[in-house]
């Protein structure tokens, strides 16, 4: 039978102290790679929350993408009465208990519903005399679309500075639109004129009394 040969226990504790300290960097460097995986995604996290989100369907959609790949301007907001219609949904929703604010007022249904925060007015309250279209730096941007003007007029006829029971057109174009408005008597106090783009865009408003 032959002699079994035996390792210096000395090199066998070498070799073991190796692996354990091997073991020990494989342990820190897949800690650090799951701190830099977790930090990563946190701030990926974060900032989609911090990121305005927008939600279109249908039709809407399929023109925004046309529009974006062909670098066209396109209109999200191209009706106003919708957006008159969403305003007053949102003002007529019974708020829970919980829930802090207050319903929008007259005027700013007017100023961020209907013209969708895109005009600047001249006036306040029941005072307003102009409103007129900002121009926006966002190519996408354009002004509403008044389908009814007179409803438009008479809807929102507390707001103005020249107060008014009846409104009549006076004289209509591509581009222009006036408007003889009457007190409950009949009378005429005042006139209202729009000025609308080749498209028949919004671009401004203007009531005076008729002095």
């Amino acid at each position: 039978m032959g002699k079994l040969i035996s390792f210096p226990s000395k090199t066998s504790n070498k070799v073991t102290a190796l692996q354990r300290r091997e073991a020990r960097r494989l342990a820190l460097a897949l800690s650090l790679l799951s701190v830099a995986v977790m930090a990563i995604t946190l701030n990926e996290r974060l900032r989609s929350d911090q990121r305005p989100q927008y939600v279109l369907a249908g039709e809407k959609l399929s023109q925004l993408n046309r529009a974006i790949a062909s670098a066209q301007p396109f209109n999200l907001i191209e009706d106003v009465q919708t957006e008159h219609d969403w305003a007053k949904k949102m003002s007529d929703y019974e708020r829970r208990p919980a829930a802090i604010g207050q319903r929008p007022s007259k005027e700013d249904q007017f100023r961020y519903g209907q013209l969708a925060g895109k005009y600047r007015i001249e006036g306040k309250s029941d005072h307003i005399s102009e409103v007129e279209y900002v121009d926006s730096s966002d190519i996408t941007d354009r002004p509403v679309m008044v389908r009814d003007s007179q409803g438009f007029l008479l809807e929102n006829k507390e707001l103005f500075a020249v107060h008014f029971e009846k409104a009549e057109v006076d004289s209509k174009s591509t581009r222009d639109e006036t408007f003889k408005l009457f007190n409950n008597t009949g009378q005429v106090v005042g006139r209202a004129a729009f000025q609308y783009d080749s498209a028949g865009h919004l671009l401004s408003l203007k009531v005076q009394d008729s002095q």
